[in-house]
């Protein structure tokens, strides 16, 4: 009967072993999650601000093309 109760207290302690990594498991992947927006939520806004900076580089290139340069396109119309 001894070695009935060790084997069940051997089997218990393997079960909570089994759901402690089950529940650290469960816990990586949502790190993982959060980690992965973050990177997402960073490159979106990288890539705003290289848009934004892009349409104002284009717009002065543009106004230079046509032979005025930024300061003579403002001085002109005010």
């Amino acid at each position: 009967m001894q070695t009935l109760s060790v084997e069940k207290g051997l089997v218990i302690q393997n079960r909570r072993e089994v759901v402690k990594k089950v529940e650290a498991d469960e816990d990586l992947k949502i790190l993982a999650r959060i980690r992965s927006k973050e990177r997402m939520q960073a490159t979106r806004n990288r890539r705003k601000k290289e848009h934004v900076k892009q349409s104002g580089t284009r717009s002065n290139s543009t106004r230079e093309s046509c032979g005025q340069s930024k300061t003579e396109f403002t001085s002109q119309s005010v």
